[in-house]
């Protein structure tokens, strides 16, 4: 029942370099090293992955680097890449995807698409590319958390493929969350019904498995599946976040921000077993981080403004990941600082 938790949420297109100073001890490495991370996840041994544009890292729970992945990115390294949107990664940290769309049509060919690699040989295991067109939208591609099986969403289709043969397993044309959650308990992949409800289908053939009421939600809001697949969680209102119960889509409970900060998420995540959820807000001047217990806020940090977010796999740690802070680990009760790598604020 257990599975990674991923943080890369539709909010993170665009978003340029993001922060995180390489720093081994017993002293910083050269700025040519500086890793800038966007995207973060949590395998089931405890160590955390790290992305950003030019690589994956993987770190131990004191943040000190155990491999470093480079992408094999299909062109120009001056591209590099140009539009890195979406990362996913397998539970046990082996294998990751991303996802990326092109700001420059005039550079390269490959305008969007995705590939699956190894970690930490770089080994590419499938190259999706794109030219552009006005058929279709693509919009992302999530992993499984095997590592066998990718969900893309290309509109107005999702199609679901196996990693190591490419073989279509299905497609459908639907309403869609852009980056569609596995949940590894059901075997499920959760899509978007209408723009009033989340359907959770098989993962294997698409066969619907349950329809969740949320009105007020939208496909471009952040969804997140917890690490044992039992709760949903989803932004469904200004300054709402609900939760809901996998197995029969009971609704669990409705987190609401305080009135002196909203922003629509950045990020969000539940703890492994569903009990808790953290967002992360950045906009118009508001910046802050809130978890909640159920429908109580067991706390809040504000100027922390993460771009990705990821509870450890027995629910103690909450990670973070931005351009002002870098990678931190907060100790998920109560948010007390328990390790950082620190990029300070540019000029």
């Amino acid at each position: 029942m257990k599975t990674l938790v991923v943080v890369g949420s539709l909010l993170l297109a665009g978003c340029g370099a993001r922060g995180l100073q390489d720093a081994r001890p017993p002293g910083r490495l050269e700025p040519e090293t500086t890793f800038r991370a966007a995207w973060l996840a949590y395998a089931d041994d405890g160590t955390l992955i790290a992305a950003s544009r030019r690589a994956v890292v993987r770190l131990d729970t004191g943040l000190n680097e155990i491999d470093r992945t480079l992408p094999p990115f299909p062109f120009d390294e001056k591209v590099n890449p140009p539009g890195l949107m979406y990362f996913s990664a397998a539970r046990d940290g082996s294998v990751v995807a991303m996802s990326w769309q092109s700001d420059s049509v005039e550079r390269t060919r490959v305008s969007a698409g995705a590939l699956v690699f190894g970690v930490p040989s770089g080994a590419l295991m499938r190259l999706d590319s794109y030219v552009e067109q006005q058929s279709f939208s693509f919009q992302g591609l999530s992993l499984s958390p095997d590592g066998q099986t990718t969900a893309a969403t290309i509109h107005p289709e999702i199609q679901v493929t196996t990693i190591a043969d490419g073989r279509l397993l299905w497609r459908a044309n639907k309403p869609f969350v852009s980056l569609p959650p596995f949940s590894l308990g059901r075997g499920a992949l959760v899509v978007a019904s209408d723009d009033a409800a989340l359907e959770v289908v098989g993962a294997g053939d698409g066969a619907p498995l349950l329809t969740i009421d949320a009105p007020q939600w939208h496909w471009y809001d952040p969804v997140a599946v917890s690490g044992d697949g039992s709760t949903l969680a989803a932004v469904t209102a200004d300054g709402v976040v609900e939760t809901w119960r996998l197995s029969d889509g009971a609704s669990l409970a409705t987190a609401r921000f305080p009135s002196d900060v909203w922003a629509i998420p950045r990020a969000i995540t539940l703890s492994p077993q569903g009990d808790m959820v953290a967002a992360s807000m950045m906009a118009d001047g508001t910046e802050a981080l809130l978890v909640w217990a159920g429908d109580r806020v067991l706390y809040r940090r504000d100027g922390e403004a993460a771009d990705a977010l990821a509870f450890s796999p027995d629910g103690a740690t909450l990670a973070t990941a931005s351009a002002e802070s870098g990678v931190r680990l907060l100790r998920a009760s109560d948010g007390a600082v328990l390790a950082e790598r620190i990029l300070p604020r540019a000029p």
